[in-house]
Order: C-alpha cells, then sequence, then structure tokens
C-alpha cells in the first residue's frame, strides 16, 4: 500500500503532467492559427509529435486515476 507521500507525490506529479499538457495544447492552437494566417505549414511535423507526446502522458496519468480511484 502507498503511504501519503507517495501519493502525494503522484498527485503533483499527474498536475505537472496536466498543466505540460494544457500549455502544449494552447501552443499548439496559437501555431495553427499563425499558419492558417501566413499559409506556412512547415511546423505541423513538430507539433503533431509533442501532441503525440502529450497524448502519451495523459494516458499514464489516466491509467493511474483509473487505478486508485478512492484517492
Amino acid at each position: 500500500m502507498e503511504n501519503e507521500s507517495d501519493i502525494f507525490n503522484k498527485k503533483r506529479n499527474a498536475i505537472s503532467i496536466i498543466n505540460e499538457a494544457m500549455g502544449s495544447l494552447e501552443g499548439a492552437g496559437y501555431i495553427i492559427q499563425e499558419m492558417q494566417r501566413h499559409k506556412s505549414y512547415g511546423k505541423l511535423t513538430g507539433l503533431r509529435m509533442d501532441l503525440l507526446r502529450q497524448k502519451k502522458f495523459l494516458k499514464i496519468v489516466h491509467e493511474y486515476i483509473k487505478e486508485n480511484k478512492e484517492y
């Protein structure tokens, strides 16, 4: 069984991951808007890789929350 310190650290890590993902999504929206405005789509590959990375991290957080519903 996890102690309170472990649970606190995992929750803090989950919040950090979610905050990073929100920042990436906000940045992606801005980049897409700028690409549309200037008809320049060169950054799409990097943007896609960043979003896939965030998706992976969010999946980890989702699994942790599903496994530890009682917290």
